[in-house]
């Protein structure tokens, strides 16, 4: 039977384009998948092939970057773009100031080549770490920071893409100080550190500038400081002036010890004055009282510091050699009107010469004469030099620059 109504010859035309239509459709699908599948495929071959031409020459990156674009313009235009672009980047990077090598530029370029096959692959790219080939100067002394060396310069790659880029000083006791604020970076394969008010400060027991990532080091550069002595060590000694000594606080009772006594007592004391860690200054404190034995008690007594020796500037008291005490004490009743010469042993005082009760009113005639040892110290200098058995940092051997990565 024949299809003769129009409509139902319509509708019969209609389902035949359509399913015509469908089967042209997916046939084009897959046209365009397969298409897509080789040109991924394609791509990562070419990526592959760049990287080996790079591990086989990395000095010939140009070549081989140029070369992967031609092959990447009629199939893969965006892959191809990234190419270019790292292209640009590492021959913007090649001008005058720039001073690292043919084969350094080849292993930064195949790092970012595998980073793009990676991302083609759907595999998390690794993230790009800075690299410093040279370090202009590759040593620093320290009595030339700032004037005239003004600054640090670093040669390298991805100084602007890579986090986590630090900068320290290190002191010989390995502290560190983070100076990472005061890095420059005018280009991606240039960075400055300045010295000076507004950069970097050193030190002197600075013995490095550290340059890390993600707390491994890039860069060490040595810091010469300049030699000094060692500290002085010496003997000083001195022997203080006779000092009289007249206890001028009457205390008690009438002013006439009339026979009885006085019991005197009393000490000379000898008193170092440090401050900061260096010796300033020797006093001696003389201290008497004498005090009548019965009756009203007569009593005058007093102290009083004197100043005998004034150390050099710049020292610190290693030892005293003498006396081996600090301190000379006296006590004994009087029992005439005669001086008494009394011999306290050991300690600053050789002997005090003592007046006591005497004819008359005696308040005021009341003294002690006192007789010094001889008193000795050893000092050290201190600041500007190396003390005995330490390694300062001024001492330490330069540490040149050294690069800590390939």
């Amino acid at each position: 039977m024949g299809i003769n109504h129009p409509l139902l010859r319509c509708s019969t035309i209609l389902v035949l384009i359509t399913t015509l239509s469908a089967c042209g459709m997916m046939k084009k699908v897959d046209e365009i998948t397969d298409k897509l599948a080789d040109t991924a495929t394609s791509t990562t071959a070419i990526l592959e092939d760049a990287i080996g031409n790079l591990d086989r020459n990395s000095a010939d990156w140009q070549n081989v970057l140029q070369g992967t674009v031609g092959q990447l313009s009629d199939t893969a235009s965006d892959t191809a773009s990234q190419v270019d672009g790292i292209l640009n980047r590492t021959v913007a990077a090649t001008g005058t100031e720039f001073r690292c090598s043919a084969d350094f530029l080849g292993q930064r370029v195949k790092e970012q080549l595998k980073n793009i096959l990676a991302e083609l692959k759907g595999e998390s790219p690794q993230p790009l770490r800075p690299h410093i080939c040279t370090t202009v100067p590759d040593n620093i002394a320290i009595d030339k920071v700032p004037d005239p060396l003004t600054h640090i310069s670093f040669s390298g790659y991805n100084f602007d893409i890579s986090s986590h880029l630090k900068a320290y000083v290190e002191r010989v006791d390995g502290r560190k100080t983070d100076i990472t604020s005061k890095l420059n970076m005018p280009t991606h394969y240039s960075m400055t550190l300045p010295f000076g008010t507004t950069g970097a400060s050193l030190g002197s027991r600075a013995q490095r500038i550290l340059v890390t990532w993600n707390n491994e080091p890039l860069v060490s550069v040595g810091i010469t400081q300049p030699e000094i002595p060692a500290c002085e060590e010496k003997e000083v000694s001195f022997t203080p002036s006779n000092i009289t000594f007249i206890p001028n606080r009457h205390t008690d009772g009438d002013r006439e010890f009339a026979g009885h006594g006085p019991r005197v007592t009393g000490s000379v004391r000898l008193l170092e004055e440090v401050s900061g860690g260096t010796a300033r200054k020797v006093r001696m404190r003389v201290q008497m009282k004498a005090r009548e034995t019965k009756r009203d008690w007569t009593t005058v007594e007093g102290q009083k510091n004197y100043d005998v020796y004034t150390f050099p500037a710049g020292y610190k008291i290693v030892q005293r050699l003498t006396p081996s005490t600090t301190t000379s004490s006296f006590d004994y009743t009087d029992s005439n009107h005669r001086d008494d010469s009394i011999n306290p042993g050991q300690g600053p005082a050789r002997k005090l010469i003592i007046t006591g009760d005497t004819k008359g009113k005696d308040v005021g005639k009341v003294k002690a004469v006192v007789h010094f040892n001889q008193v000795r110290y050893k000092i050290r200098q201190v600041g500007n030099c190396a003390a005995p058995g330490s390694t300062p940092a001024l001492l330490i051997k330069p540490i040149k620059m050294r690069l800590l990565t390939p």
